[in-house]
């Protein structure tokens, strides 16, 4: 789960933005999501202990972090992330995030962010995670675990 949104900094159309959890395991499963995707490092993509590169660009950067800030201001909770790093190196790094409490009316469940951004929501039935998982304009990726 942790890696599908990190590999390639989320920056492709398949990522795996949206993780839909079992409300009745969230609360066991969150935190090893959270554990994995610390191990994710950002930095300069030639050392050997980096696995999450910099944005493309500054302007998809700030798309990015304005995700975050709508994230914030629709009231999802912020986790794990959720910042600008590396500044001093002129990159443009943002770690690895992911917010809980998302629903489907907020726009960080409903875009393509293009950026290390999970959003995790809970479902309760597998008839109300496949309506969670359909209610989007995009075509989809999935995997079930």
């Amino acid at each position: 789960a942790a890696s599908a949104i990190a590999f390639n900094q989320g920056e492709v159309c398949t990522a795996g933005s949206r993780l839909l959890v079992e409300r009745s395991i969230k609360d066991r499963f969150l935190p090893m999501v959270i554990e994995a995707l610390s191990t994710w490092k950002p930095g300069n993509p030639l050392d050997p202990a980096t696995n999450v590169g910099a944005l493309v660009d500054t302007q998809q950067m700030d798309t990015v972090l304005s995700y975050i800030e709508a994230g914030h201001t629709d009231g999802a909770k912020l986790v794990a992330g959720g910042k600008r790093i590396l500044q001093e190196t002129g990159g443009t790094y943002v770690e690895p995030t992911i917010f809980d409490g998302v629903n489907n009316a907020m726009r960080i469940a409903q875009e393509e962010i293009f950026g290390p951004v999970l959003s995790v929501l809970t479902f309760d039935s597998a008839e109300e995670a496949i309506r969670i998982a359909n209610d989007t304009q995009y075509g989809l990726a999935a995997a079930v675990w």
